[in-house]
């Protein structure tokens, strides 16, 4: 069905304008909404783009050194903490 939608737009749009509503429809989701869509549309790479703009843009990365082993990781108690925060939140 998507397909058929798509090729009736491509009749009457350009393929830019197909491109700037799909940016459109990005931007509206949330953080986890994008998330799980792509995650179900793995070969969308322009929601994967648009997924990883929405992180830079809301800051909320957390930058660690690199762990060699579990034993770093769980001797790093505020990244865990942050784990435990945002899993939370997803809860919710």
């Amino acid at each position: 069905m998507a397909v058929l939608v798509k090729l009736l737009l491509n009749n009457f749009l350009s393929t830019e304008d197909i491109n700037n509503m799909s940016k459109l429809k990005y931007q509206t989701m949330t953080q986890k909404e994008l998330r799980d869509y792509v995650l179900t549309h793995r070969e969308d790479v322009e929601a994967f783009h648009a997924y990883v703009d929405k992180l830079n843009a809301e800051g909320n990365w957390v930058e660690m050194a690199p762990v060699e082993s579990m034993e770093e990781l769980e001797n790093n108690p505020e990244l865990i903490q942050h784990f435990r925060d945002s899993s939370d939140s997803e809860l919710h």
